[in-house]
């Protein structure tokens, strides 16, 4: 039997057909609509199955949408660089060169530029140091002054330094003394060369010396050869370098500003230490004391750009 419709509002009972309240018009809906009759556990009127209620009255379940299936993970912003002990690689220093090369002198234009760069320093150096000296600061006159007069004066006269091809990468070598027994280093390849006989040639390549004296780039991306920087041995350690940097700009001002440059993950091995320095004057440099590791170093490194 169809159940009658009580108004929610007034509490008339109303024929099963009727749409609204026959004494007060409130339209019969889902919210203002009950039953005399006890509804079944069902959900649908007694005496009513789903197929006998409008297929609007039939309440509709919708199932969830099925779950998306896991895939990879997003790719991680930005750069990590590997841990200290991913860069060691296993590497050696190519054979060096046999071949030497000739000394020649600069060029007549080459040495009338030097003498120009030299005049314009010296000049240069007297005017700084004579405006400085009329604003009473006679220091900075001092310092500044002579500074560029001295490089104006080594400019003329180190004119008749010679240059000649590096034996490693044929890169032109300049401002060689041919009677100087310092070691030539070689701004494209960092490969060291000796002078003598008038000719340029590979270093002794098998050098250590007492105290950090081979200098080197740090690379943006360091990687190191897996062997004690000093004697090749395998590491058993990974060292910390650090170097604090004055910045002399600030001094003018009369302020002092220290930056610190820290580099982690230099191989060492129980018997030995501090046989690579850093250092930043002119940029940011490494000393070694072995000539063949520091090669090795190169090798690791070889189409890399220098750290600025």
């Amino acid at each position: 039997m169809v159940a009658n419709r009580k108004c929610v509002k007034c509490g008339l009972i109303n024929s099963a057909a009727q749409m609204s309240c026959r004494r007060c018009g409130t339209g019969f809906t889902d919210a203002v609509m009950s039953s005399q009759a006890q509804a079944p556990a069902s959900g649908f009127p007694s005496g009513l199955g789903a197929s006998a209620l409008p297929a609007s009255s039939v309440p509709r379940v919708v199932a969830p949408p099925p779950a998306a299936a896991p895939g990879p993970a997003a790719p991680a912003l930005g750069f990590a660089p590997a841990p200290v002990h991913e860069r060691l690689v296993d590497v050696m220093a190519p054979r060096p060169p046999d071949r030497a090369n000739p000394l020649f002198d600069p060029s007549k234009t080459e040495i009338a530029t030097r003498v120009k760069a030299g005049v314009g320093g010296i000049v240069f150096g007297v005017v700084a140091g004579g405006l400085l000296y009329y604003f009473d600061l006679i220091f900075w006159s001092l310092a500044l002054g002579g500074f560029f007069t001295l490089v104006g004066v080594l400019s003329i006269f180190g004119r008749n330094h010679k240059w000649a091809s590096c034996p490693f990468c044929t890169e032109r070598v300049d401002n060689i003394a041919p009677r100087s027994r310092s070691p030539k280093r070689c701004q494209k390849c960092g490969e060291y060369s000796s002078v003598g006989d008038g000719q340029l040639r590979a270093y002794a390549p098998d050098t250590v010396a007492n105290t950090p004296t081979f200098e080197s780039f740090l690379y943006a991306d360091t990687h190191w050869p897996r062997a004690c920087v000093l004697c090749g041995a395998p590491p058993t350690r990974l060292d910390e370098l650090s170097s604090n940097k004055i910045n002399a700009g600030y001094l003018i001002v009369g302020t002092l500003r220290i930056s610190s440059t820290t580099l982690r993950g230099v191989p060492y091995c129980d018997a030995h230490k501090d046989a690579v320095t850093l250092f930043t004057t002119g940029g940011v440099r490494l000393r070694w004391r072995s000539l063949p590791m520091l090669r090795r170093y190169l090798a690791a490194n070889r189409g890399q750009l220098p750290y600025k």
